[in-house]
């Protein structure tokens, strides 16, 4: 028996459900964590301070002597394999690492925590 009121109560079409409603957020968080990112490495170092992408595979004795040999020191690894800051006072040394096999040398951001502090100290 069906009541007078013509009415149905009906379930509203299940648009947009799935991985596909997720994708313009996932989309500006990734557009968010590389402009963070730019930022991060594009802005300037303190002198002297380079991070220094090696392969990474790489062992830590050998980013040593690669970087020694281009006229740097190491002063830290990196969590990420192949990723080291290093020191160096010689105009060249990006350059110089480069051409012993660093993949990417740039200068290092200028908040490294103690590291930066430790060498403003130095001075």
């Amino acid at each position: 028996m069906a009541s007078g009121t013509g009415t149905e109560m009906v379930a509203p079409a299940s648009e947009g459900t799935g991985i596909g409603a997720l994708l313009p957020a996932l989309a500006l968080a990734l557009a968010g964590l590389v402009a963070l990112a730019g930022h991060a490495l594009t802005r300037p170092g303190t002198p002297g301070q380079f991070l220094v992408l090696t392969r990474p595979g790489l062992h830590r004795a050998e980013v040593l002597d690669l970087v020694h040999a281009a006229g740097g020191g190491v002063i830290a690894f990196a969590a990420l394999p192949g990723l080291s800051v290093a020191l160096s006072g010689d105009d060249g040394f990006a350059d110089r690492v480069r051409q012993r096999g660093a993949w990417l040398v740039l200068p290092a951001p200028g908040s490294l925590g103690c590291v930066a502090s430790a060498v403003e100290g130095a001075r």
